[in-house]
């Protein structure tokens, strides 16, 4: 699950090194509850960063507006769409519910995101989700 910064100078991506080596479970969701953490890749630095840890259940995450991170996701118990601002990195729920991987408008003003039910995540309705700008 990757997502690329403006300019495609960075890598987004969720991964969950508690989960190498574990078994899948029934039917694969055994990995999904072990916690992921998201990082960004710098391509030109060629560093590694932790951004945060504790999501489980991941199923997408994009390069949000300024910067930020948008994180489809449980968090603390939590599903739902979480917003990660670069300079706090402190996850914010923006929508609860259960979505598929978010998707962001060109005016990065809306996310578009698949709700799904069931714990096969059956298709269900499109979900616009306003993004306000954040207080800086």
């Amino acid at each position: 699950m990757a997502g690329a910064d403006a300019g495609w100078a960075a890598v987004l991506f969720l991964a969950s090194p508690e989960s190498l080596g574990a078994s899948p479970g029934g039917m694969g969701r055994a990995r999904d509850q072990k916690p992921w953490n998201l990082y960004r890749l710098d391509l030109k630095a060629r560093t590694l960063r932790l951004l945060v840890d504790g999501f489980t259940q991941p199923t997408g995450v994009t390069a949000g507006p300024d910067r930020d991170v948008l994180v489809s996701a449980v968090r603390g118990g939590q599903r739902g769409l979480w917003r990660i601002g670069e300079d706090t990195l402190k996850p914010e729920l923006i929508r609860a519910g259960s979505f598929g991987p978010p998707s962001l408008s060109a005016t990065e003003q809306v996310v578009a995101v698949q709700y799904s039910s069931g714990i096969r995540r059956e298709s269900g309705s499109t979900t616009l989700v306003e993004i306000r700008p954040r207080a800086h």
